[in-house]
C-alpha cells in the first residue's frame, strides 16, 4: 500500500528582501536563525548597545535601537514560524504585573518606590528600570521558552557568551568595568557585577572544553574559561566563588552519568564534607589566598582570605534580624511585591528566602518556595537530555550562589534564565515522550495488523 502526500499551499509566503539577497551568497536564513539572533542580541545587548553608540554617539537612541532589534527579531520569528509565545512565560509575566497592581492598591505608600526616581532607591526607578524592562531578567523568558532543542540553545549561548567574554576582557584591559547595569561612560577599578557577569561565560566555555573533540576549539574554550576565572577572582566577590563551588557539586552529582551512580554520590558527598571541614578548620584558605596573591591576583575576596575574614558577614546579620521582624509584621501573605526595598530604604535582605517571606508572607512565601522545590525536583526527575541538564545546572548554581548572599530574585537574570531553561527542557521532554509513545503505539498496531490480518502498514 503506497503512501501519498498532500501538498497544502500556504495562505501567504513570508519572505524578506534581505533574506533573498543573502540567499544569493548561499547564506541560509531560517526561523531558527532569527530566534538565535534575537537571543544573541539579548545576551550581548550591552555589546550591541556600545557598538551602536560608537556609531551614532547618542546614548538614549542606542538603547532604543538595541531594544527594537531584540524584539523585532523575536516578532519576525513568531510570524515566520507561525508559533505563539509559550503560556508559561506569558503567565509568569502577567502574574508579576498583577501582583504589582494588587500591591499598589493595598499599599499606596509604595508609589514612590515603584514609580518615582530617586525617592526610595538611590538610583533608578526600581520597577521600570530594573524589573519590567526590555533587558531585565524576567524579559528573557519568552525567548528561551521558544527553544525546542538543546543543541540549538547550547550552540547559541556558547557563541553569545564567547562574544561577551571577549567584551569583558577588553573592558578590563581598558580599565572600564562596564556591566549590564552601568552607563556607557562608567569607569571604575573594581566591580562586583563584572565578577558575577564573568561566571556564566567561564562555565559555558569550561563545558565547551569538556564536550568538544576538536583540538583548536578546546584550546579556545580553555583559554577563554581561564581568562574568565581570572576575572572572577580579581573583580568578583565571595558570592561568585560560592557559585563555582555549587556548580562543581551539582555537576558531579547530576551532570555526569556514572556507572555506579549511587556509590559515586556517597563518595562525592563525603569528599565535599571533608573539603568543608578543611576549609573551616585549617589554613587551607589562607594558603590559597597566599598563592593567588603571589601570582599578582588581588581583590577583596583574596584579601579576605589572607586576613582570615572570609566568613565575615559584612553587616548581613543586621539585615537578617530586621528581615525576621518584617516577616512577623507582614502576616501570612507579606507586605507585597518587592516591598523589602521599601522597608530597607532601597536595600534588600541579601537572601532569597528572607526576601520571599517578607514580600509574600510566611504562608504565601512557603507555598512559593515549595513550588520552586517541586519544579527543581521535577526537572531532574523528568529531563534526560544531557545538554539541558548541564545548562540548567550552570544558570541555577550561579543564581543560587548569588541570591544566598546578595541581589534580589525579582531582578536577577541568572534566576529567570534558569527558570526559562527549566520550562523549555521540561516541555521538550514532554513532547519527546509523546513522540516515543506514538512510535511505540504505531509499532504495536503494525505488528498486530501483520500478524492477524496480513496487512503491513508503511510509515
Amino acid at each position: 500500500m503506497r503512501g501519498f502526500q498532500i501538498r497544502v499551499k500556504p495562505q501567504f509566503t513570508f519572505e524578506l528582501k534581505l533574506i533573498k539577497y543573502l540567499r544569493r551568497f548561499q547564506i541560509r536564513i531560517t526561523p531558527q536563525t532569527i530566534l538565535d539572533s534575537s537571543l544573541i542580541c539579548y545576551i550581548c545587548w550591552n555589546v550591541v548597545r556600545v557598538v551602536i553608540y560608537r556609531l551614532i554617539r547618542m546614548e538614549n537612541l542606542a538603547y532604543g535601537i538595541t531594544y527594537f532589534l531584540i524584539y523585532a527579531l523575536l516578532a519576525i520569528y513568531l510570524v515566520w514560524s507561525r508559533r505563539k509565545l509559550t503560556k508559561e512565560s506569558v503567565m509568569i509575566l502577567l502574574g508579576m504585573a498583577a501582583y504589582l497592581w494588587i500591591t499598589c492598591l493595598l499599599h499606596p505608600e509604595y508609589h514612590a518606590l515603584f514609580f518615582e526616581e530617586g525617592k526610595i532607591t538611590l538610583s533608578d526607578q526600581i520597577i521600570t528600570k530594573q524589573i519590567f524592562t526590555f533587558t531585565s531578567g524576567v524579559s528573557i523568558l519568552p525567548i528561551i521558552c521558544l527553544y525546542k532543542r538543546s543543541d540549538d540553545f547550547m550552540r547559541t549561548v556558547t557563541f553569545a557568551y564567547f562574544v561577551k567574554a571577549l567584551f569583558s576582557i577588553m573592558l578590563h584591559f581598558t580599565g572600564n568595568f562596564e556591566t549590564m547595569r552601568s552607563s556607557i561612560t562608567s569607569s571604575d577599578s573594581y566591580s562586583m557585577s563584572m565578577g558575577y557577569a564573568s561566571l556564566i561565560p567561564m562555565l559555558i566555555m569550561g563545558y565547551g572544553f569538556i564536550r568538544s573533540t576538536d583540538v583548536a576549539q578546546r584550546i579556545v574554550y580553555l583559554v577563554t574559561a581561564v581568562a574568565m576565572l581570572w576575572m572572577v577572582l580579581i573583580s568578583g566577590t565571595r558570592g561568585a566563588i560560592l557559585c563555582i563551588i555549587i556548580f562543581g557539586f551539582m555537576y558531579l552529582m547530576y551532570g555526569i552519568n556514572y556507572q555506579f551512580k549511587t556509590l559515586a554520590k556517597f563518595g562525592i558527598l563525603a569528599a565535599a564534607l571533608l573539603l568543608a571541614y578543611l576549609c573551616l578548620y585549617s589554613t587551607l584558605l589562607y594558603d590559597i589566598g597566599t598563592f593567588l596573591s603571589n601570582l599578582g591576583i588581588t581583590s577583596r575576596s583574596i584579601n579576605a582570605l589572607l586576613n582570615g575574614e572570609i566568613s565575615n558577614d559584612n553587616g548581613r546579620s543586621g539585615l537578617q534580624e530586621k528581615a525576621l521582624s518584617l516577616i512577623a509584621e507582614g502576616g501570612p501573605f507579606g507586605t507585597g511585591f518587592c516591598s523589602s526595598r521599601y522597608h530597607y530604604a532601597g536595600a534588600y535582605p541579601h537572601n532569597i528566602f528572607l526576601e520571599i517571606l517578607i514580600d509574600m508572607g510566611y504562608v504565601g512565601g512557603s507555598i512559593f518556595i515549595l513550588l520552586l522545590a517541586i519544579g527543581l525536583i521535577r526537572f531532574f526527575v523528568t529531563v534526560k537530555d544531557y545538554h539541558w541538564r548541564v545548562l540548567f545546572i550552570i544558570f541555577f548554581s550561579c543564581a543560587a550562589g548569588r541570591l544566598m548572599v546578595s541581589s534580589s530574585f525579582w531582578m536577577e537574570p541568572f534566576f529567570w534564565q534558569a527558570v526559562a531553561i527549566g520550562i523549555a527542557a521540561v516541555q521538550w521532554q514532554k513532547n519527546d515522550d509523546i513522540a516515543d509513545n506514538r512510535l511505540q503505539l504505531s509499532s504495536f498496531i503494525n505488528k498486530i495488523s501483520e500478524k492477524y490480518f496480513g496487512i503491513t502498514m508503511q510509515r
